[in-house]
């Protein structure tokens, strides 16, 4: 895990966000440019399945060493698909791969728009076309309406599958570390937070996205984060989840660390 205290007298936490795209390079996502600029001393771990997004995503960490996993000062990323063992009956260890839909990699990760599509005028593209890739490959042509024969863009790749404890296992980070659980895994959100044992792994602040969710998962999720002892806000896109784990973190006679407080006022 996290090795050493803070001068605070804090152990250092880790944030582990599922479905990184290109972290801090999104404009859409604040919290991994959060983790990167603010959380100095964390262990940041950042889980991105599509290969070729993982790739540029490495590169933007380290240089690029063509690893599965590559490591920048406290920084992992990860290669893998984070499945849900308990809920699909997965043996642990039983499957070495899994099929994950992913969005061809001649649509830039960056814009959506081509790359090298011969023959093809795509420029229409939403910027986030690299950003609907699932597990679900129903859930991906769910997008025809803004992306015109999105199945023509589909590409199924083979990835590792990993549940979250068996992700924290293998990359050597304690499961009592985790004070930030951020997943953004495109309607399969409900089922990976299921998967997960709050009474081993318990951040201070869990976030995912509601926006694909079918009502039955949204309400089932929210209610089994509030029955762990979560208060849950949502925005139009996310559901953001406020822990008491904080207390974890400090001695009796210091305060939260200011990666923590900065980690309370983003939504609130």
């Amino acid at each position: 895990g996290a090795a050493g205290v803070e001068a605070s007298g804090l152990v250092a936490p880790a944030f582990l966000q599922i479905g990184a795209h290109l972290g801090w390079k999104n404009s859409n996502d604040p919290l991994a440019r959060f983790a990167r600029r603010e959380a100095l001393g964390w262990d940041i771990v950042l889980v991105e399945p599509q290969p070729h997004v993982f790739a540029r995503l490495e590169r933007a960490v380290r240089g690029g060493s063509g690893a599965g996993v590559a490591a920048s000062g406290r920084i992992l990323v990860v290669n893998a698909a984070v499945d849900a063992d308990a809920v699909n009956g997965r043996a642990p260890g039983a499957q070495n791969s899994i099929t994950f839909y992913s969005i061809s990699p001649s649509i830039s990760p960056e814009t959506g728009r081509p790359e090298a599509l011969r023959g093809r005028n795509r420029s229409d593209l939403p910027w986030f076309t690299s950003q609907i890739a699932s597990l679900d490959r129903e859930h991906v042509l769910k997008f025809e309406h803004w992306i015109p024969n999105i199945e023509d863009l589909i590409v199924e790749v083979e990835v590792p599958p990993l549940t979250v404890h068996e992700l924290l296992a293998a990359r050597a980070v304690a499961e009592g570390d985790v004070v930030a659980l951020v997943v953004d895994a495109e309607a399969w959100d409900a089922k990976i937070l299921a998967s997960v044992d709050f009474g081993r792994v318990r951040p201070f602040l869990v976030v995912y996205e509601r926006l694909h969710l079918r009502r039955i998962e949204a309400i089932r999720t929210a209610a089994m984060l509030r029955r762990w002892g979560y208060r849950c806000v949502q925005d139009i896109e996310n559901v953001w989840c406020l822990g008491t784990g904080i207390k974890r973190w400090q001695a009796p006679e210091v305060q939260p660390s200011e990666a923590c407080r900065s980690l309370i006022r983003l939504p609130w």
